[in-house]
């Protein structure tokens, strides 16, 4: 097995280990064919074992496995990867109150408000549809933004008064989100 370590002061340079057994850092013009042959697969070996790992967060997510969310974000896996349905790990977990693993995800360095590839929702959003208040206060204690706007031009606010969830509104607007907002169709959070 051959592994891969790029020093980080030099990308001119590489440590290969076969078998175990490191070999110093060398140069990479001087890497023979054979060498150039073996880091090309350890390479994509490593790419391919992080895309698998990454496809899979979501899911796990899904189901509440903290120590398989865990373990794979050990792997290197991306945290802000998308499920089929366009929804990162942290949106996943605020839609099914995992909040354990939002503080895990979070520390991994997911971005709080990466949107919804389909709907452009956020974290933020999905935590005030649901009526979760604590989940709406960690995401803001991460910094999320109370102002970010959906595919329709919804924002956190909006959502929380649709649902009536006062302690949501209140969290929002001590945060400093906007009740001027307005959706795509004009629509402010005073309307819903």
């Amino acid at each position: 097995q051959v592994q891969v370590q790029v020093p980080a002061r030099s990308r001119d340079a590489v440590r290969v280990c076969e078998d175990d057994h490191p070999t110093s850092i060398i140069d990479t013009a001087t890497l023979t064919r054979e060498a150039v042959r073996k880091l090309k697969n350890a390479t994509h070996a490593y790419t391919r074992q992080v895309a698998q790992a990454s496809s899979v967060l979501p899911h796990l997510c899904q189901q509440g496995c903290v120590s398989g969310v865990r373990q794979l974000i050990e792997a290197n896996a991306d945290v802000d990867a998308r499920s089929s349905r366009g929804a990162t790990a942290l949106m996943t977990v605020c839609s099914t109150d995992h909040e354990l693993l939002v503080g895990v995800l979070l520390e991994a360095g997911a971005h709080v408000d990466k949107a919804c590839a389909r709907t452009g929702f956020t974290a933020l959003m999905i935590a005030c549809r649901k009526n979760n208040a604590s989940l709406a206060r960690t995401l803001l204690a991460a910094r999320a933004s109370v102002d970010q706007k959906s595919k329709t031009g919804h924002t956190a606010l909006m959502t929380a008064c649709q649902r009536g969830n006062e302690e949501c509104v209140r969290e929002l607007l001590v945060a400093g989100a906007s009740v001027n907002a307005a959706t795509s169709r004009g629509w402010s959070c005073l309307l819903h």
